[in-house]
């Protein structure tokens, strides 16, 4: 019998005939914060995915709520030192497996990855670092979660991801309102997956990003663009390779 995935028109399990694969992932999240004092900051957030993967046989789509993550930050720097800005921020949290799931980890098995969720308790850090002199400035947010196995006996492999970047800080006459261009790299790493404690194949590795970006902030609102384009990729096996991906960011201050 011929499993169908309720996202699909399609029978799912059925070897696709040669001929050009694509997915694609879309991700909103919605994430808030807020600075208990000024050495602490609290912080949440919750992504809603959408995510497909296109064959010359079947369309496969999910949409899902995925997992939910909290975070304390504490501030190790925070003050400006002979005309030297230094912020450094260091998190702690958890991530739960709020996230949307197939039934059985034996259930579309093969479609696993576009759950957009791990389905696990997972430890969560965070390291935020910026140095500003004037205009001129680098500012790094380096990410690394510690997975646990799900229900189903998955579990991913430790995630860790930097993104670096330089920056230009414009303020404009009115004092309040600032505009910030940014060029960097962006590098994500994981080891695949494994299932009841095995190694699965063709997920997994390393990809390095060019990044660009422009924010435009004010006294309370802000929107800032990124685009981050794949220019290095080692990867477990074979897979499908990274797409340019383009970030949309509004905040609204409070």
């Amino acid at each position: 019998k011929v499993p169908h995935d309720p996202g699909s028109s399609s029978p799912v399990g059925v070897p696709p005939e040669p001929g050009e694969l694509r997915d694609s992932y879309t991700t909103a999240l919605l994430y808030a914060r807020r600075f208990a004092t000024e050495n602490w900051m609290f912080s949440g957030q919750l992504p809603l995915t959408y995510n497909t993967l296109n064959t010359p046989y079947l369309r496969v789509w999910r949409a899902n709520l995925a997992d939910a993550q909290v975070m304390a930050h504490r501030a190790l720097v925070n003050r400006s030192i002979k005309g030297h800005f230094v912020r450094v921020f260091a998190g702690l949290g958890l991530k739960a497996p709020t996230g949307s799931r197939y039934d059985t980890a034996e259930h579309y098995q093969g479609y696993f990855e576009l759950q957009g969720t791990t389905g696990s308790w997972d430890i969560v850090t965070n390291l935020e670092a910026a140095w500003r002199k004037g205009n001129i400035g680098v500012q790094t947010i380096t990410n690394y979660s510690i997975n646990t196995r799900d229900a189903f006996g998955n579990r991913y492999a430790n995630f860790f991801n930097v993104n670096a970047a330089a920056f230009y800080l414009h303020t404009f006459k009115n004092q309040v309102t600032r505009l910030m261009p940014s060029l960097g790299c962006f590098v994500e790493s994981y080891n695949g997956r494994f299932y009841e404690g095995n190694p699965l194949e063709g997920i997994g590795g390393t990809t390095m990003m060019a990044t660009a970006a422009l924010g435009l902030y004010g006294e309370h609102l802000s929107i800032r663009q990124e685009i981050q384009v794949p220019f290095f990729e080692r990867l477990n096996g074979d897979q499908l390779s990274s797409h340019t991906v383009f970030t949309l960011d509004f905040a609204v201050a409070f």
